[in-house]
């Protein structure tokens, strides 16, 4: 996909990356660029997790004016080169806490207080561990293929899986490790274990679980005798105030 800038007048904030992978532990930069940057101006970097207002990482000028949110200090930097016109923001040791959209942002002195942003690069974090997905066919008014407990957002592309192509994996926010789903056509209802090299069936069905089932089965007994104790105590009531002098 073609990365997109936004742009004032002659001043353009370009982030060319839309996505990007890293090993927690690992140091990233994400590259910003711009165009027609004057001496006065601000680069800003922004943070924003999910639908949250973005947080402000820090602001910097060419003659070394700014500042960095205390909560970003010891692991977040940026440097201006005007000569590539450059302002990338450096992450050292990222953490899964990371992962959010990094939005590079320019204030041009010249147009007062407006801000130009970029179109934002999305940081995802992966943990070291690697972790390979489980698969489950899950069968009702449609047919479709669960892959989860996997931790690299690739992970079904390299096991071959080429039922998976055109969805992608995703991870609750907070959580490790990713979850992808895809619709199974009948052409393809026999492909959600062994991948695209042969037929084959699920490892495992959703099956229902006996021991839940009699959980349930209990619960709803002894819904039932408190219910039925209920009602007898209404009646009871109802019978000695109806017999009240």
């Amino acid at each position: 996909m073609a990365a997109w800038s936004l742009e004032c007048g002659s001043q353009t904030v370009h982030q060319p990356a839309e996505n990007v992978y890293a090993m927690k532990g690992d140091s990233v930069t994400l590259d910003c660029s711009y165009e027609n940057y004057g001496g006065n101006d601000y680069i800003f970097w922004y943070k924003q997790d999910g639908r949250a207002a973005p947080k402000f990482i820090l602001s910097l000028s060419m003659t070394g004016l700014g500042k960095t949110e205390s909560s970003f200090e010891k692991r977040f930097s940026c440097s201006i080169n005007d000569t590539a016109k450059r302002a990338p923001l450096k992450i050292q040791d990222v953490q899964l806490s990371d992962s959010a959209v990094f939005y590079c942002a320019i204030q041009p002195t010249a147009v007062g207080y407006k801000i130009i942003f970029g179109s934002g690069t999305r940081l995802t974090v992966e943990s070291q561990e690697d972790l390979a997905p489980s698969f489950y066919k899950m069968e009702g008014q449609v047919t479709a293929c669960l892959a989860t407990g996997f931790s690299r957002h690739n992970a079904t592309e390299k096991a071959g899986k080429k039922v998976f192509e055109g969805s992608h994996a995703a991870r609750i926010s907070g959580e490790p490790l990713y979850n992808q789903v895809a619709l199974l056509t009948p052409e393809k209802a026999d492909l959600c274990d062994k991948g695209d090299s042969g037929p084959g069936r699920c490892q495992d069905a959703l099956a229902p679980d006996e021991k839940v089932n009699l959980v349930s089965l209990t619960v709803l007994v002894l819904r039932l005798i408190f219910a039925k104790t209920l009602a007898i105590n209404g009646v009871m009531t109802l019978h000695l105030w109806l017999a009240a002098p």
